[in-house]
């Protein structure tokens, strides 16, 4: 996966494969994996900014249903 950018690491050449991820680094994964082209659109939830480096992967796994905002406005993609 690592060849394909699908996960790139966690900088200065390393992995640390035992880390826990973010919602918001577990839906860029899934979207990468998928090979989905990224989605500029507006996103339902308010506690992602456009200026937040996973905005697009957000965007883009909402709009092909991979995540919804049926409990909550609030994705909380720094929620582990």
């Amino acid at each position: 996966m690592g060849s394909r950018l699908v996960i790139e690491g966690t900088g200065k050449g390393q992995f640390t494969p035992d880390q826990a991820i973010t919602r918001a680094e577990f839906a860029a994964i899934v979207v990468r994996g998928l090979g989905l082209g990224l989605s500029q659109a507006a996103t339902p939830f308010s506690d992602v900014k456009t200026t937040d480096w996973y905005n697009s992967a957000i965007n883009t796994a909402y709009a092909y249903q991979l995540i919804n905002d049926e409990a909550a406005m609030y994705l909380l993609p720094r929620m582990i």
